[in-house]
This record gives C-alpha cells, sequence and structure tokens, in this order.
C-alpha cells in the first residue's frame, strides 16, 4: 500500500527496473498517442469531412513535419489520407462501417496491418497494448450503456462519449 499516487508511481518504476511487471492504474488514457491515433481513426471513419482526425493521424505516424505542409495546403483532405501508410485500410473500414458495431469498428481499426509495428516503435510496447485493450473495455461499456438504455450504440456515439469522459 502507498500513501499517494507518487509513490504508487516510484514504486511500479522501482519494480518495473528491477524486471517485474507492473499495471498501474493511470488517468490520461485517452491522452495516450496510441489511443489518439486509434480514436482518430475511429473519427474519420465516423465522418470522412473531419480533416483534423486526418491531421492527427498524419501527426501521429510521420516522423517528418510534411503533415503540417499538407494540413494547411489546397486540397488538405487529400493530402494529409496520401500521408497515411494505412488509408486503404480505414477506406476499408469506412465502406463497411454502418454494419459494425462500434467495438467491433474499433477492433477493425486496431487490426490495421502495420499499427502494432508503428505503435511498437514508440517504445512501451506492452503498456501501449494494455492501454488499447483498455479502450476497447471502454467501447464495450458504452455499448453496454446504450444497451441498457435502449439506444442506439453508433461510432459517433462512441466517438462523443469518450471525448465527454473526464476519468479516462
Amino acid at each position: 500500500l502507498c500513501r499517494s499516487n507518487d509513490a504508487v508511481i516510484d514504486l511500479a518504476k522501482a519494480l518495473s527496473a528491477r524486471g517485474l511487471r507492473v499495471a498501474v492504474a493511470r488517468a490520461g488514457l485517452l491522452d495516450q498517442p496510441e489511443a489518439e491515433l486509434v480514436l482518430a481513426a475511429l473519427r474519420w471513419v465516423a465522418d470522412p469531412s473531419d480533416t483534423l482526425a486526418l491531421a492527427e493521424m498524419a501527426r501521429l505516424t510521420n516522423d517528418d513535419e510534411d503533415w503540417l505542409d499538407a494540413a494547411f495546403g489546397v486540397n488538405a483532405a487529400e493530402a494529409l489520407m496520401a500521408s497515411l501508410p494505412f488509408a486503404q485500410s480505414l477506406q476499408d473500414i469506412r465502406s463497411r462501417a454502418y454494419q459494425l458495431t462500434p467495438a467491433e469498428a474499433l477492433d477493425a481499426a486496431l487490426h490495421i496491418e502495420g499499427l502494432s509495428t508503428l505503435i511498437g516503435r514508440w517504445g512501451a510496447f506492452e503498456q501501449r497494448l494494455h492501454n488499447l485493450e483498455a479502450l476497447r473495455a471502454l467501447a464495450e461499456t458504452y455499448q453496454d450503456e446504450q444497451r441498457i438504455d435502449r439506444q442506439a450504440a453508433t461510432l459517433t456515439g462512441l466517438c462523443q462519449w469518450l471525448a465527454a469522459r473526464t476519468d479516462a
């Protein structure tokens, strides 16, 4: 037991340094780059006019700053889409999104070819995978809440529900 969150973090770092796997609940799941990337992908799948989602994905998937020029170019959406290494996969998900539950759309985004390799380059791969699994659990929670309320669970609804969360 620790008396503060800072002490928990310090203990987790010390245990990790000794080779022990440690899981610590952290606020800010949705602020992690892997979550930002997948959520931006979902937002674009839900609304292909969302150029901010395209810009976020381009920023997270490119090592250079060319995405910034693309974002402010004449055909921003087209240029940003061209900079994404998995643009065709996103378009494929979009074409069948109406057949998918929000959790299935999230799963499709998580299984985009090359996504795990990209995320792995950021380091702390196992923690990032846990974060994505936690994001998936949130999608299931959203669907369960909608089912209980006898409301439709939609991809747009999931994106809005996640954006409104202050505890994730």
